[in-house]
């Protein structure tokens, strides 16, 4: 049963910073990924999960996509972590939830394993 730990979640200033000024970033609908590779983190992986206020704009909603993104990211990274563990490498990225109408469990779980895969890929 995959978890997902404090380690594995992006935080601090510095690193935020660094990844929007440095990331490369892609859009898989209704997402916008931000990434950079981090051999000195913490975790092999590290996850932001933002959903803008313009998007949503209670906060009962936001949270509850970050929820659904999170639970879908968990269920999903086993993989991902593996094949960034033979490369030995590291990566830190963001997701970010564009989408205009809110997205059912299944289409998010399935987007975020297609963004793990071309994460992995590179």
């Amino acid at each position: 049963m995959p978890t997902f730990p404090k380690s594995e979640r992006l935080c601090g200033k510095n690193a935020f910073e660094a990844l929007f000024q440095k990331g490369k970033k892609f859009f898989l609908h209704p997402f916008k990924v931000l990434h950079i590779g981090a051999p000195g983190a913490d975790a092999v992986a590290q996850i932001a999960i933002i959903v803008p206020k313009k998007i949503a704009k209670k906060a009962v909603s936001r949270n509850r996509l970050k929820r659904q993104i999170r639970e879908a990211y968990r269920l999903e990274k086993e993989q991902f972590i593996n094949s960034l563990k033979n490369k030995n490498k590291g990566m830190v990225f963001a997701v970010i939830y564009i989408g205009e109408e809110k997205a059912d469990f299944e289409l998010l779980r399935e987007k975020i394993n297609l963004i793990l895969t071309r994460l992995s890929s590179n």
